[in-house]
């Protein structure tokens, strides 16, 4: 089969996407401006743009998540989950990630949200101090400081915590209504059964907030099937309009919170295909350097996410 890559011209991002035969240029610019989405794209160029954007990344997913395994001296997806259940462990830890590196942006944006706050009533200087964070995350028992909020039982995906005055690491609360409730983001990567699996959670308190990551085969996202959901219960009178609202305030979706949407939708499509492979990924030295290479260009920073080669989560600066 002729392998069919993608080009785009650097200089005009409206033009349409090219396909050429046995070559990928894509000189001085990253695959992550390509939508993956665009529905011109054959199967074929899909998949490889799909592999370009995610390969990577899902690695870095999976190692925070718990789902990638030390194999001699390389890295090598392994899980026993289910898809279903490993999507949502990557997703939780795609939305940590993000968080991490974009912290006064999409960081920002996501802790405003899940601590009951507007934007602006979160300064720079607590966004710096927070650092995000997967439940799930082995690594967290390294550290004396975080050992205690390794909980992969938990019903948070992710928290964020800082290091307070007393130098012991404590979890960001939420204010308002639900002042001095730990601030934590359930993170749900379905595209059905929103009701049972999101909505009665929430009536029932066993997650304070959900952020849906999806959209359904159809189109509509996952948040809009819940809206649709909640509007029949009050309309047939199984909830109130208050209690609506206020579900309603505790559910949000990725552009929300900065994050485009298309990006999860491929990334959720990436992971359909990788999930078959995770063999023909062991020993792949291509992937291995470039982690390598992302953990060397991170590293220096406060992002607090989690590497493979360091034994304990990034600390802010003022605790080093």
């Amino acid at each position: 089969m002729e392998s069919i890559m993608l080009i785009k011209t650097p200089f005009d991002f409206d033009a349409p996407l090219i396909s050429i035969r046995d070559k990928l240029l894509i000189k001085d610019v990253s695959p992550q401006v390509f939508n993956a989405q665009d529905p011109s794209l054959t199967s074929e160029a899909k998949e490889a743009l799909l592999e370009l954007q995610f390969r990577n990344v899902t690695f870095r997913d999976a190692i925070a998540s718990g789902n990638a395994t030390i194999n001699g001296k390389y890295w090598q997806l392994s899980t026993r989950r289910p898809i279903e259940s490993f999507k949502g462990l990557v997703m939780e830890a795609a939305l940590c990630r993000e968080c991490g590196d974009n912290p006064f942006t999409i960081g920002h944006r996501t802790f405003a949200w899940c601590t009951g706050r507007l934007i602006g009533e979160v300064s720079n200087k607590e966004i710096s101090e927070h650092i995000p964070f997967i439940t799930a995350n082995k690594k967290l028992q390294d550290n004396p400081l975080t050992a205690r909020f390794y909980d992969p039982a938990s019903p948070y995906d992710m928290h964020f915590y800082r290091i307070n005055d007393q130098g012991n690491a404590e979890l960001a609360t939420e204010v308002g209504d639900y002042k001095g409730v730990v601030a934590g983001i359930q993170v749900k990567a379905i595209q059905s059964n929103e009701k049972t699996e999101i909505i009665q959670k929430l009536i029932k308190g066993r997650y304070t907030r959900v952020v849906t990551m999806l959209r359904h085969k159809s189109g509509e996202h996952s948040y809009e099937v819940c809206v649709r959901i909640l509007n029949k219960m009050r309309k047939d009178g199984e909830i109130t309009a208050e209690q609506a609202l206020n579900i309603i305030s505790r559910l949000t979706y990725p552009e929300f919170l900065g994050l485009e949407q298309h990006k999860f939708d491929s990334y959720s499509e990436w992971i359909n295909l990788a999930y078959g492979r995770f063999e023909r990924w062991e020993e792949d030295p291509f992937s291995v350097e470039t982690i390598g290479l992302e953990v060397a260009m991170i590293r220096s920073g406060a992002s607090g996410i989690v590497m493979p080669d360091t034994p304990q989560l990034i600390l802010p600066p003022s605790v080093h």
